[in-house]
């Protein structure tokens, strides 16, 4: 193909490197399975750059540090090239070089390793600032990258984490490993757990209510049981039996919903039984007149 390409580096301070510090996010489900995407661009020149691969409750996770640069060119419509160089101690590059299309890759995104990347919700503003402020902008952002794109501050998902969110949502273990995937980069396991349920409940409202796709009307061979440690949780803590506490998780997922549900609802035996009528009072003969025969009454004495 003919036509020549045009490579410029720029420096850091440049509002074409600072317009890119952020921490960039994305996640996309491909094979019944989930990739999630995580690169933190740090003003000072150094990225840390995650992807979490998870199929049904196996979970893997790959990630590197080093440093970026960027490169003005013009070839395909790209705007702007990432290059990455790791450090000495850091895993092997997940990608050696990106390519940003577009001119506001802050709502735009660009594509990724796995999928594609946006800012982070909670750095999206800052982001804008930046672009518009240029260099003094990347300064004050870059406070808020070494926090959170350190690589210190992102822990690995223990099984703890996983069980005490599916018991406390009633969700499958998988919907819960998703959900703390999503939400890794918060530093706090208390923190990240709060957030990961917010995200579980914030689903199941946003979720249809067609009764056709309803999990409640799906064939019994694909229902999914009710979660073991939820129902155990919910029988001690109200009392009822194993049954009604399984009954009580189909119509609320959520564990809390449940008890409630149980702890408002009488129990079969103690509902009251209907009481019977009052018997039927026999109607009284008016006093002073009694009744003769028919014989008497047509025949009366002369």
């Amino acid at each position: 193909m003919a036509g020549a390409r045009y490579l410029e580096q720029v420096s850091l301070e440049d509002v074409a490197a600072t317009s890119l510090v952020n921490v960039w996010l994305g996640e996309s489900e491909e094979d019944g399975g989930l990739q999630q995407e995580r690169l933190a661009l740090r003003a000072d020149g150094t990225f840390y750059h995650r992807v979490c691969h998870s199929i049904e409750s196996v979970g893997a996770a790959t990630e590197c540090s080093g440093r970026w640069a960027v490169h003005k060119v013009r070839y395909l419509g790209a705007d702007l090239h990432l290059a990455f160089a790791g450090c000495r101690r850091s895993n092997t590059l997940i990608a050696e070089r990106l390519v940003v299309c577009g001119q506001n890759p802050a709502v735009n995104g660009f594509v990724g390793a796995s999928c594609r990347l946006y800012p982070e919700q909670r750095n999206a503003a800052a982001a804008a600032r930046t672009i518009s402020s240029g260099a003094e902008g990347g300064a004050n952002l870059s406070g808020e990258m070494d926090e959170a794109g350190s690589d210190a501050s992102v822990e690995e998902v223990t099984e703890e984490d996983v069980t005490l969110l599916s018991e406390s949502t009633g969700q499958s273990r998988n919907r819960c490993l998703a959900a703390l995937l999503d939400v890794a980069s918060v530093g706090s396991g208390t923190a990240r757990l709060e957030m990961a349920a917010e995200k579980l409940m914030r689903e199941m409202e946003e979720a249809p209510s067609d009764p056709t796709t309803s999990p409640s009307f799906a064939p019994a061979s694909a229902a999914t049981a009710p979660n073991p440690e939820a129902v155990s949780a919910l029988v001690s803590c109200t009392g009822r039996s194993e049954a009604a506490c399984r009954a009580a998780l189909a119509k609320h997922p959520n564990v809390d919903a449940a008890a409630e549900h149980l702890l408002t609802e009488l129990e079969p035996d103690l509902v009251p039984e209907p009481a019977e009528p009052p018997p039927k009072r026999l109607r009284a003969e008016p006093a002073g007149i009694e009744t003769g025969t028919m014989e008497e009454t047509e025949n009366p004495p002369g």
